[in-house]
């Protein structure tokens, strides 16, 4: 077999036809066993420029000049090159040598070799590599939820940066059930990093949160999807887990504290009830019935939502069961109940004989009923008995009944 020239993307690599834009590549020669060096020209076609590299290296059989860099117009000089050749994707190389030593004459195209060992090799767009897709702070470090504020979406994907032309990508956003495009831009002619700002809105107005990634409506610990080029990335939305803290039961009137918990020292805390913002965590409800208590908690650039349910209760009353007060008899035990005292785990009443003794404390039973002995309190026909009750922990829910016995 005699002389034989072939391109190559390392040195004891395949021959190949084509080589990527930007590659680095390898020149050898095959089957010829003399040992002077040898000058071996490189020619662009497209653009009428040649090299001449001398001083191959042996490798066995074989003559190698190398390495190689295929550049474009924009591309630094990388070091440790033995040569540098301009040329663009389409660009057709060809390369020559002549075994007499002379120098090989430049060819017109590829009809028209130079005598001796000559290959041609076609550029070709860069080969398709792994692209990193990432989220970025303003500090340049790596996210890995969406709080609110600015990011910069970084792609890393050499193999798009094709021309010296400041290149573009289109990146897809997803997330609730729509999408959104943004442009990646090259954030130089060669870097092959396509980057875009994206912001993490966070609106708090009255007792709306509304959050969106780059116009983007989402809600808190959604997840949102960047993908671009075959690269997916998904980041959840950040959401802080708070807990309210409130007693199942108040009095209508009665103030008591909302607190938070699972969030410690937030920035910024908003209360609502029923759809209306309240000043500060202290409130009172003003109408009797379930009310809606909601919380919206901020700590640092993060978010976080909590709702329960209060139910104020109207006047306690001290209600008569099976008999007229304004007529009771006077040999009965009578019963009653105590509405709207639920709120009291341990409910008491206060009963005496008007004008003489002292009171008597009576307990409520579970069901909030309890009863009356008039003749205990040494109360006969024509006396008038009084019952007393207060809220201990809200004493301007009382309330009394006078029971006139006959």
């Amino acid at each position: 077999m005699g002389a034989h020239l072939e391109f190559r993307l390392a040195p004891g690599g395949e021959a190949v036809s084509f080589l990527p834009v930007k590659s680095v590549f390898y020149v050898v020669l095959k089957g010829h066993a003399e040992t002077a060096a040898r000058q071996l020209l490189i020619w662009n076609l497209h653009k009428n420029w040649s090299s001449t590299l001398v001083g191959p290296q042996r490798v066995g059989d074989e003559l190698v000049w190398g390495p190689i860099q295929l550049k474009r117009d924009c591309d630094p000089v990388r070091e440790g090159m033995a040569a540098v050749i301009v040329a663009d994707a389409g660009d057709m190389l060809v390369a020559a040598v002549d075994l007499t030593g002379a120098v090989a004459p430049t060819p017109k195209g590829t009809g028209e070799m130079p005598p001796g060992p000559s290959a041609t090799a076609r550029v070709v767009l860069p080969k398709a590599v792994s692209r990193v897709l990432k989220l970025l702070d303003p500090e340049g470090k790596e996210v890995v939820e969406l709080g609110c504020g600015t990011y910069t979406v970084h792609l890393e994907a050499p193999d798009l940066d094709v021309t010296c032309a400041t290149e573009e990508v289109t990146l897809n956003l997803v997330g609730g059930g729509k999408s959104v495009e943004l442009t990646l831009v090259e954030t130089a002619p060669a870097s092959g990093i396509f980057e875009a700002p994206v912001g993490v809105e966070c609106r708090c107005a009255g007792c709306a949160l509304e959050t969106t990634v780059a116009g983007l409506p989402v809600s808190l610990g959604a997840k949102v999807g960047f993908v671009a080029e075959g690269v997916q990335l998904v980041l959840p939305v950040a959401r802080l887990e708070p807990e309210l803290e409130l007693p199942a039961q108040v009095d209508v009137g009665q103030e008591f504290t909302v607190e938070i918990k699972g969030v410690e020292e937030p920035d910024e805390l908003r209360i609502c009830v029923d759809g209306n913002p309240v000043h500060g965590p202290t409130v009172s409800l003003a109408e009797a019935g379930p009310h809606a208590i909601s919380a919206f908690v901020r700590r640092g650039s993060n978010w976080g939502t909590a709702a329960a349910t209060v139910m104020a209760l109207d006047r306690t009353e001290i209600v008569p069961m099976g008999f007229d007060p304004t007529e009771a008899p006077a040999e009965t035990v009578l019963q009653l109940a105590l509405r709207n005292a639920t709120d009291d785990p341990d409910p008491v009443v206060y009963v005496g004989k008007i004008g003489k003794g002292c009171p008597e404390k009576i307990g409520v039973s579970k069901s909030h009923t309890f009863t009356v002995d008039p003749t205990a309190l040494g109360a006969g026909p024509g006396d008038v008995i009084w019952i007393y009750y207060e809220d201990p922990d809200f004493p301007a829910d009382h309330t009394y009944l006078l029971v006139y016995l006959r």
